[in-house]
């Protein structure tokens, strides 16, 4: 089965946007600041694997 990868990069880059602004209301608390970093780096980490498997 053939995964249009075209389509997987569209909805990967969807879903960081949502990340993103995730991220960036929960960045505004000091305290949460390195777990929000953490969590958009392995986001983006995992959406680029997905697309090169």
């Amino acid at each position: 089965m053939k995964i249009d990868v075209f389509a997987w990069i569209l909805t990967g880059f969807k879903i960081l946007d949502k990340i993103e602004v995730f991220v960036k209301k929960w960045a505004k608390s000091e305290k949460y600041q390195k777990t929000a970093t953490m969590i958009a780096g392995f986001s983006y980490i995992s959406i680029l694997a997905l697309c090169f498997l």
